[in-house]
């Protein structure tokens, strides 16, 4: 037997098989396979680009829709501000709330007799600051004065509404009435 004869009938032939499957597998693991698998990637890449660009597409249509939310909520927020009370302190919001009432009823002709600064209270995100205030008038002045607190900023709620006529008076419009109220008004909650 020769050197080369290994290379000739079936055993090379076998060995012709094999180094031939070999290289195909090579080449497929090698070059092939890594060929596509970049190939699935890049295209796996562009259709979610593809679904990203869809979805800007989608929020931009609906960018006039939101700014139109968000500034109508800016307005509602300016409004809900400038109706709540001011201050610092509770103290405070309750000092410039009695101006407040009290300037109301002197311009419609009343009288403050009694005022009693209950304590303030927390709801949600809010401190609720109240007044009971009695006040000395006529039927005709408390009523313009209740009409006039309604529409007054900040927003001023009246609860615990009480009348009562001075002792031996009939009720009239002319009838001197003793009222007796809790007004209350919000500010917002000190964050920090």
């Amino acid at each position: 037997m020769t050197t080369h004869s290994w290379l000739e009938g079936p055993r090379g032939r076998g060995l012709a098989v094999c180094i031939a499957g070999l290289g195909v597998f090579l080449a497929w693991f090698g070059a092939i396979q890594p060929a596509l698998d970049w190939y699935h990637g890049r295209q796996q890449y562009l259709v979610d680009r593809q679904d990203t660009l869809e979805h800007l597409r989608n929020v931009a249509a609906q960018l006039p829709v939101l700014q139109g939310d968000a500034a109508r909520d800016r307005a509602r927020t300016e409004l809900a501000d400038s109706e709540m009370l001011s201050g610092a302190t509770d103290g405070v919001a309750a000092a410039q709330f009695l101006q407040k009432v009290e300037s109301i009823a002197s311009g419609r002709g009343a009288r403050l007799t009694a005022v009693e600064t209950p304590a303030a209270e927390t709801v949600k995100d809010w401190r609720k600051i109240s007044l009971r205030v009695s006040m000395r008038a006529t039927a005709p002045t408390v009523m313009d004065f209740l009409r006039a607190v309604q529409t007054e900023t900040p927003r001023i709620l009246v609860n615990d509404l009480e009348f009562h006529c001075d002792a031996g008076q009939r009720p009239s419009d002319a009838c001197v009435l003793m009222a007796s109220m809790l007004l209350s008004a919000y500010k917002p909650v000190e964050k920090g």
